[in-house]
Parts: C-alpha cells; structure tokens; sequence
C-alpha cells in the first residue's frame, strides 16, 4: 500500500524574512529531516541526489516555483520507533528568488510512502508529526489511482530513461483541498 502525505506549512513562517524561512526550513527539512529519517545502506550515497527537477511548475508571487523530487528511497525507519524497510519519494516545491537562488524557500512537502499494514500507518503517523512539530499542517490520504506524469530524471539522478511520477498540478490542487495550501501567496509573506 502507498500513503500520499500532504505537507504544507500554512503559518509556520508567516512574518519572517526571506532568509529566515530560509534557514528556518533548512534547518527542518535538511538537517533534522535526515536525523529523523535512517535509509537503508544501499541508498545512502544517493539521498542527496535530485532525481526529477522541474523548473517551472507555477508562479507564486514574482518566484517560479521548482519542484524537486527525490524518488524511491530505502527507508529503514522513521523516528527512533517505526522500522520498515518502507519506499519513500519526496516532493518538494521550493520558490526560488533570482537574486539568491541559493535560498531553499518553504512552500509545499509531498512524501510518498510505500509499506505494509500497520507499519505504514506507524510511519505516517511518525511524519505526519514530525512535520507537525515545526507548525505545519498535515493530512495523509491513500495513493489510489492518483494522476501521474512521465519525465526524464536528472543528470545526477540514479534513475535512467523516463520516470512515472505524481502530476505536480494535481498535487498542488490536492493540497489545497485537503490542508488549505495557498497556491497565491508564499508561506513567510503577509499578503
């Protein structure tokens, strides 16, 4: 069975400067997201290769929005308490600021989960709050018959020739539906 959960963080860094968010999602998504997450070995030299980059997904505000994708990952365990193995794939949309490119800026977290029984529900439950922890809201539905796309991984990618993955508008959609996601305005602006 696969779980989509739909991360979006709302209010999480209404308020904050661009770099704040910055590092504030850094900190979340890079840092402690890979304490809280153990792959399993033969996938560790991969993790921090983009499999699918897709520039232009939308605009929000003056940024384009790039979505990122890091897909079928061996996950051994989330959180100290739910061991797997699990495959998981990550979506994320990151606006991006021609002027400091370097920025990864919040918008919107995908992840894909793909494990038997109650292990997987174990799972969900142990992403959906670790996101929930930094603020952000959560919903987690079952991957049943949910648009897909093709698309041509990236040059560092492991992945050869095309790659099946969720269609990106209809993510974007979905989230607005189940966790309120603001298609419009980015997450740290006020208006």
């Amino acid at each position: 069975m696969i779980t989509l959960v739909f991360c979006n963080p709302a209010e999480a860094y209404k308020g904050m400067t661009e770099e704040q968010a910055a590092a504030e999602y850094k900190t979340m998504a890079v840092e402690d997201y890979d304490k809280f997450v153990e792959f399993l070995g033969w996938y560790d030299k991969f993790k921090l290769k983009r499999d699918v980059v897709v520039p232009k997904v939308a605009k929000k505000q003056e940024m384009d929005l790039l979505l990122t994708g890091f897909l079928m990952q061996g996950v051994k365990s989330f959180g100290p308490n739910v061991s797997g193995p699990f495959i998981s794939s990550s979506y994320l949309f990151n606006p991006v600021n021609p002027q400091s490119r370097e920025l990864i800026l919040p918008d919107l977290d995908i992840v894909s989960i793909e494990g038997e029984g109650e292990y997987l529900g174990k799972a969900v439950s142990a992403l959906t709050a670790f996101y929930n922890l930094y603020g952000w809201k959560t919903r987690a539905i079952p991957e049943t018959n949910f648009p897909t796309i093709s698309v041509t991984p990236s040059r560092e990618s492991r992945l050869k020739g095309y790659v099946v993955i969720h269609d990106p508008i209809e993510l974007r959609k979905t989230a607005h539906e189940l966790v309120g996601y603001n298609s419009e305005r980015l997450c740290w602006r006020e208006k």
